[in-house]
């Protein structure tokens, strides 16, 4: 995640604006937190990327699976423990990360295929958003 994409990013929850802590960064941040200062949410960054979702313990708990990758990718003791925390919440439900993996696969395979273009075109013609 590069720092010049954090005046794009807005908390989930409250829509503020989010500041980084960084653990890790070269010329982009591998690793860290994005905090929201008005409702103090905290949203991991990990192997660069930024896990902005308003309520991770609820994710993971059909997601236990993607929960344990994500700590064993955080090098940081902090960010372990944070996504430790998280996943000691979750009540497991029906884990749909292979799920996942496997629609992503499918897409990555068809990704070239009329449809796929058909969809781009379509959302090529959306209005942008102006922040």
């Amino acid at each position: 995640m590069y720092n010049s994409s954090l005046r794009y990013l807005r908390c989930p929850s409250c829509h503020s604006k989010l500041e980084a802590e960084v653990f890790n960064e070269t010329d982009e941040i591998n690793e860290g937190f994005l905090h929201c200062l008005s409702c103090n949410l905290m949203y991991p960054v990990i192997s660069s990327v930024a896990i902005i979702i308003e309520d991770l313990t609820g994710y993971f708990s059909i997601r236990p699976k993607l929960g344990g990758c994500l700590m064993l990718k955080a090098r940081n003791q902090t960010l372990k423990n944070f996504i430790k925390n998280s996943l000691k919440k979750t009540k497991v439900h029906n884990d749909t990360t292979q799920l996942e993996k496997n629609w992503a696969e499918i897409y990555q395979k068809n990704h070239k295929s009329s449809f796929y273009d058909a969809i781009k075109n379509m959302i090529k013609k959306l209005p942008t958003s102006e922040l």
